[in-house]
């Protein structure tokens, strides 16, 4: 564990990207795998990355696709293409995927337009900065509060659960010299 600390801080301190492959494999779409961390298992590593303290890593999943790439599926692998791609949304330290595979015998060309016209319309959310957002919470994906405020790992989870990191925008302190135009009310909202 010491030498994947070691190069994990050195990956961090190059502003290098971690980067992994996932598939569905014998489960079939990517969505069908999530439960059997085949998808979506970037997410257990980033945990795992900063549960040793090494926070704001970035990643990237260079081949995924349903199955072991593409086989003629048409739509359906589309489809799946993209609900894993609103997932990786959710997550702003994965910077996106490469589809596999443009090229060869699983070959998604003819493919493209449709998925050009599913970018074009549904861009990446905007994150805030880092130094904007603060820790807030630990939970289960089901909103279970496993703890708040302090980001050290301060609980025990039996089974195979996933932990998610929840950050939210720092409150900034109102000013006391509004402008004159200025009218004040209250706005509450949550950004998580």
């Amino acid at each position: 564990m010491a030498v994947l600390r070691c190069v994990l801080k050195a990956l961090k301190a190059a502003s290098g990207i971690l980067i992994v492959h996932e598939y569905g494999l014998h489960y079939g779409t990517l969505q069908a795998s999530a439960p059997h961390m085949l998808a979506l298992r970037y997410r257990s590593y980033h945990e795992t990355i900063e549960g040793m303290g090494i926070a704001g890593v970035h990643m990237a999943v260079t081949e995924a696709s349903g199955d072991a790439g593409y086989f003629g599926q048409g739509t359906s692998w589309l489809d799946d293409m993209i609900w894993y791609d609103g997932e990786l949304m959710k997550n702003p330290y994965m910077i996106g995927c490469c589809a596999y595979q443009l090229g060869g015998a699983e070959n998604w060309q003819a493919l493209i337009p449709e998925w050009a016209n599913y970018v074009a319309t549904h861009p990446t959310p905007e994150i805030p900065p880092a130094d904007e957002l603060v820790f807030d919470r630990y939970e289960l994906e089901d909103g279970t509060v496993l703890q708040r405020g302090n980001p050290a790992l301060d609980f025990d989870l039996v089974g195979d659960r996933h932990v998610v990191a929840v950050y939210e925008k720092k409150k900034r302190r109102p000013s006391k010299h509004l402008p004159s135009n200025c009218r004040c009310g209250r706005l509450n909202a949550r950004h998580a």
